[in-house]
């Protein structure tokens, strides 16, 4: 019995390895298993920009700026003027974009954090976007490739969980082999 059990693991050790080291595979390095994105690609795109425009937005102009700790006030007075200026100004960017690069599209629009908008180029090249009198400086979009596999804790988290609610029952002992 002690020879078959013995032999059993042998082959079976064996074959787990064959499995995990691979037979003859090639010398390229394989993708990392616990990652997200295995081909990293490009890091920007180069088809859309974001054009920040010339003028504070609302989290930093000075008569809009919240006290430390506060919130916009998006109802107040001041606010909604300080965003129709903002929106106005978008405005002149975009009959400056219809003239100037009319195959570029504004995608998004910012004015909060940033006063900003989102840009498809259509192939419009970007020093043709930055020459516009209302733009501060442009970038092209940068990609996020998300690179760690977080699932593994998430995983953890919900076996404590179930432990914790006694619906997951352990052995007492663990069997001997």
């Amino acid at each position: 019995m002690k020879k078959i059990l013995a032999a059993f693991l042998i082959f079976s050790s064996i074959g787990l390895s064959v499995i995990a080291l691979g037979v003859g595979g090639s010398a390229t390095p394989r993708p990392n298993a616990s990652a997200d994105a295995f081909n990293q690609g490009q890091n920007v795109d180069t088809s859309s920009a974001i054009v920040q425009l010339k003028g504070d937005p609302l989290s930093i102009h000075s008569a809009t700026k919240p006290a430390h700790g506060k919130k916009i006030d998006f109802n107040s007075y001041t606010v909604r003027s300080q965003r129709a200026q903002l929106s106005a100004g978008r405005n002149d960017f975009r009959r400056w974009l219809r003239a100037n690069a009319s195959r570029a599209r504004i995608t998004s629009e910012y004015d909060i954090s940033l006063n900003a908008v989102a840009v498809k180029l259509n192939g419009t090249p970007l020093e043709t976007i930055a020459a516009a009198p209302m733009v501060e400086q442009v970038q092209y979009n940068a990609l996020y490739h998300p690179n760690q596999d977080w699932g593994h804790r998430h995983r953890h988290r919900r076996d404590a969980r179930i432990l914790r609610s006694g619906r997951l029952q352990l052995p007492a002992r663990v069997p001997e082999v």
